[in-house]
């Protein structure tokens, strides 16, 4: 049924969001957003996990009741190297049993068990864009969506090849999702046959909850300084770069022994070498490291400040939240996002990717300068609307329904 009947005679729709694996970053807890946001609005929605990761999975009692949910390949045998490679480096053998025997059967099982759900959906939509084996088949049957979270060429360092084979992938969708403008550009630099294909729907957030969520107290146990820097992130150097934020930090500290302490909240395969470097530096009782927290917001509220620290990103969720809190932030100028949600530097400090002068006199400018901070707070109240979560989820709703 096209745009305009719909738009005369609603009509709800089965639809089912995909993702590779549901673990604790900002895609998973953008894709509940819009699956309550569109529950709300009274369509049926099916979260379609390809691969379980068990007791990884930080955000399942978040997921709407509402909401049907179904893995693919169950937690197990299949996915334990999986799993262990997200906390450790895998052995040589250990890759290559995985890549090239597991993972066979995994897309095997996986292809068997999406048959049902394809049936009854109307829209599909490959969240993390990493789901274009499994949908193969429903191309020009199915309306298919495909929702891009990263910087295109970062994401793939610049290799030509895995752009070009993102790129055929791409063409299979019927529409593709970038999450800020400037996104939105590279990939029609990059994917110039995507153009019209090509969306940009901001990430939502619902400005209530986050606020709710910030309203608690952080864990007692925790003994926060009385003033702090804080970092939420992902500690895999791989994208996210805390290194560059220890080593400013470091420097900051040589200049200004008075500087607020340095809190990191978040875990994973880098976090051993991190602690490594903050003890090396000389200054490791003023960094501490908490490990993950399923509910960052009331250590966002209590901060002086929020960094991200970063190689590449696509629309940082975790700043969004903190410009809705009213906590000023930091942000490495990597190619796509931080500059876009900081409004040029109006809204939020940027420094050079990897540059740790740069971020030396960002930490310091803004832990000394309390009018600074209170003028890019208010800055940032002024573009949060842009992520309002009933906004954001209609738009989507408006682009299924101009497939």
């Amino acid at each position: 049924m096209n745009y305009f009947l719909r738009f005369l005679f609603y009509i709800a729709m089965n639809i089912t969001f995909i993702l590779s694996r549901f673990l604790n970053g900002g895609i998973d807890t953008v894709v509940l957003r819009y699956i309550e946001g569109l529950i709300a609005q009274g369509h049926h929605c099916t979260l379609c996990i390809a691969y379980g990761y068990g007791d990884m999975e930080m955000f399942t009692n978040d997921i709407p009741h509402e909401a049907e949910v179904v893995y693919l390949v169950e937690n197990g045998p299949l996915t334990k190297l999986r799993r262990k490679k997200m906390i450790k480096h895998l052995s040589l053998k250990e890759k290559l049993w995985d890549e090239l025997f597991l993972n066979h059967l995994r897309r095997r099982r996986a292809a068997k068990a999406i048959k049902p759900i394809m049936a009854k959906s109307d829209v599909v939509i490959d969240f993390d864009s990493c789901n274009h084996n499994l949908l193969y088949p429903y191309f020009g049957k199915k309306k298919t969506i495909a929702f891009f979270h990263f910087s295109p060429f970062h994401y793939h360092w610049g290799i030509k090849k895995r752009m070009d084979r993102t790129a055929r992938h791409l063409a299979d969708y019927d529409r593709v999702v970038c999450i800020c403008q400037q996104m939105v550009e590279e990939m029609q630099l990059g994917y110039p046959k995507l153009k019209d294909k090509i969306s940009c729907i901001y990430n939502p957030i619902n400005t209530e909850e986050v606020l709710r969520k910030a309203a608690i107290e952080p864990d007692e146990s925790d003994k926060l300084p009385s003033e702090y820097i804080l970092s939420v992130s992902r500690l895999e150097e791989i994208q996210k770069d805390t290194t560059t934020l220890i080593k400013g930090y470091t420097l900051a500290c040589c200049e200004n022994d008075n500087i607020a302490d340095l809190v990191i909240i978040g875990d994973g395969i880098d976090r051993e070498s991190l602690e490594r470097l903050s003890e090396s530096t000389g200054f490791g009782e003023k960094i501490h490291f908490l490990g993950f927290k399923k509910n960052p917001m009331p250590y966002i509220k209590k901060a002086k400040a929020l960094v991200l620290s970063t190689h590449f990103e696509g629309s940082p969720v975790i700043i969004i939240e903190a410009q809705a809190i009213g906590t000023p932030c930091i942000s490495t100028d990597c190619s796509c996002g931080p500059r876009e949600t900081l409004i040029n530097g109006e809204a939020g400090l940027l420094v050079k990717e990897s540059d740790i002068i740069s971020m030396k006199e960002a930490l310091i400018r803004i832990d000394s300068d309390a009018s600074f901070r209170e003028c890019i707070k208010t800055k940032a109240k002024e573009a949060i609307s842009r992520y309002d979560i009933k906004s954001r989820t209609s738009k989507l709703e408006a682009l299924i329904n101009s497939i």
